[in-house]
Formats: structure tokens, sequence, C-alpha cells
């Protein structure tokens, strides 16, 4: 047995056995339920993960505290939908010579995982030109002209902030990098004579 059944008999069974010290309701509520999210959230399922949809649809009888978020039952908050605390901008402009450091924080329980997309794809890490940081964030590196790549430095980004209950996408960010063609200092003239 996998995906999802296994992991509801698994929190179904840990909850009934841990709920005839606790009371065997609130302990089979909070071990079904972990069981039914851990079935979803991975061993071996290949379906995507369920959003507030699908679990007011499937289990009606379950609680919420008014704002979306399901509870456990003892009134602790169980699951908790993605939500972003800081949205990365609609547009950054940078130069060259500088890099830039696009932020995207998002918050939600279990915690989400932040990751970026341009023109609907997963973006990577490019040497040289772009950093994708364990923390969610985007980093331009500083390039030289030669470095200038069209589908990093003149893209349009989405940061994705997803977990167990569903998922936030960013309003489209539009990346542009300037040149500083000119490296010499505006009072510093040059003569080939």
């Amino acid at each position: 047995m996998d995906g999802w059944m296994a992991g509801w008999m698994d929190g179904w069974m840990d909850g009934w056995m841990d709920g005839r010290m606790d009371g065997w309701m609130d302990g089979w509520m909070d071990g079904w339920i972990d069981g039914w999210m851990d079935g979803w959230s991975g061993r071996g399922s290949s379906r995507s993960l369920p959003g507030p949809a699908q679990l007011a649809a499937c289990c009606p009888h379950l609680p919420q505290n008014g704002r979306g978020n399901w509870m456990k039952g003892g009134g602790a908050a169980l699951l908790v939908g993605p939500s972003f605390q800081l949205e990365p901008p609609a547009r950054v402009d940078f130069a060259n010579d500088t890099g830039a450091m696009v932020d995207c924080v998002a918050a939600g329980s279990p915690p989400p995982a932040v990751s970026w997309l341009s023109e609907g794809k997963p973006v990577a890490d490019v040497p040289g030109a772009l950093a994708v940081l364990h923390n969610g964030s985007l980093h331009f590196l500083p390039f030289h002209a030669s470095g200038y790549r069209h589908d990093v430095h003149a893209a349009t980004y989405r940061c994705v902030a997803a977990n167990a209950v569903g998922r936030v996408i960013s309003r489209d960010v539009r990346v542009h990098a300037d040149f500083h063609r000119n490296k010499f200092p505006w009072w510093l003239t040059v003569s080939m004579e």
C-alpha cells in the first residue's frame, strides 16, 4: 500500500494508539490528519498536493478557524496555506557592475518551499549570472558586458511558495540589467597623442 492510503492508515493507527491516553477522538483526528497529509506529501504518490478546496470537499467535518486554516483537536493551527510576507517588486533594474538581489519571503504551516519560474519553467543557477539562494532569493551577479544573457538579464520571473495546503504565485517581476559602458570617471580625459 502506498501514497495517501498508507499515510492515512499509519496516521489513523498512531492516532488511535496515542489517543487511548489523550482522549480517543482527539488522538484519532490528529493522527488521521497527520497521516493523510503525510500520504499526500510523498510516499510514492505522483498526485499533486491537495489545496484548500480539495480538503474542504473531502473533509467538511474538519474544523477551521474562519480564515481557512485547518485546526487540530486542541485548536492549534495544523495547516496554513502559504502567503507572501515579502513579495518581490514588479520591476528590478540594476547595473551590470553591481548586480541585484530579489527577495521572496513566504510563511505558512508547514513552512512553504520557495522557488522561481521564468517563462513558466523552473529557474536554476546560471554560472556567472544568476544564483538561486536557499532562502528563496534570486541573486543576479555582477557581470561584464560580454557576460550579458538576454534570458537572464531581461526576463520576467515569478516567485512560487508552496506547501501541503496549496501554493501562491507572485506578480510578474520584470528584470532589466543596464550596462555601465564607461568605466572611467566623467572628469578623466584620455589623450591618444
